[in-house]
């Protein structure tokens, strides 16, 4: 250890009225400066230990509350994809209608009918394994 750390020790044992060695204390100009620094100090940190924070926090409460923050967030977003999809797919309907006619809609509706549910079966299992994920 060097000097100052024995010192700074020696000190807060004496300011905490424990065993130290008084002999060792030389009592020069910046060992005294030193001691009024750390009596300061010491006090400073008594006055903080002294304040009663009388402060209560619901963590739980906090935690929930930001999940359900977090699920509106998620849920608007699902919302908007939503209607972006839909207004796209109606759109995508029109021109398809205008530029073919009603026989190209018929096809597209029969083409939808057989081969979309081949396409569900394997989304439905992802969004089912993401969920069991989350």
């Amino acid at each position: 250890m060097s000097k100052k750390e024995k010192l700074t020790n020696m000190l807060i044992d004496k300011y905490y009225n424990e065993r130290y060695d008084i002999n060792s204390v030389n009592k020069s100009i910046n060992e005294s400066i030193f001691e009024n620094k750390m009596n300061n100090a010491l006090e400073k940190i008594n006055l903080v230990d002294n304040i009663d924070f009388n402060i209560s926090i619901d963590t739980l409460k906090i935690i929930e509350l930001a999940n359900g923050i977090q699920i509106k967030r998620r849920s608007f977003k699902e919302n908007i994809y939503f209607i972006i999809t839909s207004i796209l797919i109606l759109s995508v309907f029109s021109v398809i209608f205008l530029n073919v006619g009603i026989k190209g809609i018929i096809y597209f509706q029969l083409f939808i009918v057989f081969f979309l549910p081949w396409c569900l079966i394997p989304l439905a299992n992802y969004t089912l394994g993401r969920e069991k994920n989350e």
